[in-house]
């Protein structure tokens, strides 16, 4: 992490010690940065293993380090967001592994062999 991750860091902690949220534009506009660079620097600081708090975001309400009462709702969300993703990956898995196979088919709309890859 640069000395502007760290600086976004202490503010960040300044303002959840206080409860309150802050969004990505007031980020910007408190360092002087574009929206961009903001979001580069809240990756850093998410995957920086010598932070020992965890940051969470809202859409709405922006961004905020996890409290007490905060952590099992925001812990199950990315449980579920990361879920779905493995799941998505496993279903094109194995639609990758059903191509050319043939199939049985009761309507005239589907096609006879499964073509899960497109050949140019």
């Amino acid at each position: 992490m640069n000395s502007l991750d760290w600086r976004i860091y202490d503010f960040l902690k300044a303002k959840s010690e206080k409860g309150e949220w802050i969004k990505m534009n007031d980020l910007a506009a408190e360092f002087g940065i574009n929206a961009r660079k903001v979001r580069y620097s809240i990756t850093a600081i998410r995957e920086d293993e010598t932070i020992q708090k965890v940051l969470i975001s809202d859409y709405k309400k922006g961004y905020k380090l996890m409290s007490e009462e905060d952590a099992i709702y925001y812990l199950e969300k990315d449980k579920i967001r990361g879920l779905r993703t493995l799941k998505r990956y496993w279903l094109g898995i194995k639609r990758l592994s059903l191509n050319n196979q043939m199939k049985l088919t009761f309507d005239t709309h589907e096609r006879d062999v499964i073509e899960s890859l497109i050949k140019s």
